[in-house]
């Protein structure tokens, strides 16, 4: 028998991030709330350009998809709620099938399991596509609501990453790393079997 969803969830959808879908990203990020943890955009340089030229890497990237799409928006109905994404950590062949996740939710629907069970969904494609044999995750040290939700899937603690950076983003989708934060991030681990 089928497992079924939760209540919260049956109408939780996620689909290939677009450029249009930059105005609703822009809108939630612009809660410092969400925005600073989610700690992929240099402070600095965060507004609408940087927003509108991150949608367009996505969609590029996702065109460019290696069986599977890296950057997703999440949808309750029809309403976007949020943004999911995951990619290799490098092009260096040494650290082939590691991968990163990012994500963040619209305050208001956060705590109905939601983040977990779309992390979980993607993990499960990715085991199948044997893509990936190790996920990584990076939080802030003080966003404990986020490292709870990768520890809910299965991820491990690992200390430290004090190489991790946000970027800045550009309107024509180019990226720039910064430097990394004083604090460094808490670093967690998923390896597949």
């Amino acid at each position: 028998m089928k497992k079924q969803k939760p209540e919260a969830l049956k109408d939780v959808t996620l689909r290939p991030m677009r450029l249009p879908d930059r105005d609703r990203i822009f809108a939630i990020l612009s809660d410092s709330g969400v925005r600073k943890p989610f700690a992929l955009f240099h402070e600095k340089s965060f507004g609408r350009e940087a927003v509108t030229g991150w949608c367009r890497l996505a969609q590029d990237s996702n065109r460019e998809s290696m069986g599977l799409d890296q950057f997703y928006v999440i949808k309750k109905g029809r309403r976007l709620i949020g943004y999911f994404g995951a990619g290799p950590e490098s092009d260096d062949p040494r650290k082939a099938g590691r991968w990163e996740v990012g994500y963040f939710l619209d305050p208001r629907y956060r705590g109905q399991g939601i983040m977990p069970a779309v992390l979980s969904e993607f993990v499960t494609k990715a085991r199948r596509g044997g893509l990936v044999q190790e996920f990584r995750g990076v939080v802030k040290p003080d966003n404990q609501a986020s490292a709870r939700v990768l520890e809910k899937v299965g991820f491990i603690r690992r200390g430290v990453d004090k190489a991790w950076a946000p970027y800045i983003f550009h309107q024509d989708g180019s990226v720039e790393p910064c430097r990394p934060p004083r604090q460094p991030m808490q670093r967690f681990v998923l390896k597949l079997d």
